[in-house]
């Protein structure tokens, strides 16, 4: 257990520009998607929203997921990032409410996000995944694409693809 009366009042540190980035993320969101057949999940359509905040003093980025399938399927998922200045990335991990785990790191260009990391099925076979987010200059919408790879990078397949609108910043 992290004590906090171990540390002095002022010690706390401060957002840098590379935390204030993920602030693109906060709000609400609308979105919508569709999924490829994979070892994750079927194939499908699906709906839902994210409320994205910045907590923590605003060294982390929460981001809390709800959306239902066209099959009916309820995923609910909670996520967690941060800019690490000694590797120069954004790190995550998301928590899912099958139980599944995902850690990842992320970079930055302009308004792209690029996201690699990796991801377990259902029989606990791990993968490596990747993903692009664009978000529109007018921070109103965001598009996004995922893909897998089984064989350690060699090959990548369609995984999903989302709109997104925001709701309330």
């Amino acid at each position: 257990m992290l004590l906090s009366s171990a540390y002095g009042q002022n010690t706390a540190p401060k957002p840098s520009l590379e935390h204030k980035k993920m602030e693109v993320m906060v709000g609400t969101w609308s979105y919508e998607g569709s999924l490829e057949s994979s070892p994750f999940w079927p194939a499908g359509n699906y709906k839902g929203k994210v409320i994205a905040r910045m907590v923590l003093g605003g060294l982390f980025l929460e981001s809390r997921w709800e959306d239902k399938s066209d099959s009916g399927n309820l995923f609910q998922a909670i996520d967690m990032q941060t800019y690490d200045a000694s590797t120069k990335t954004y790190i995550g991990h998301g928590f899912e409410n099958d139980g599944k785990s995902s850690q990842y790191s992320r970079s930055v260009n302009g308004n792209t996000w690029t996201t690699s990391g990796t991801r377990t099925d259902r029989k606990g076979l791990l993968y490596k995944t990747r993903s692009v987010w664009t978000y529109a200059a007018d921070g109103k919408s965001a598009t996004g694409m995922g893909e897998y790879s089984a064989d350690d990078g060699r090959t990548w397949l369609p995984l999903w693809k989302e709109t997104h609108k925001r709701v309330k910043r």
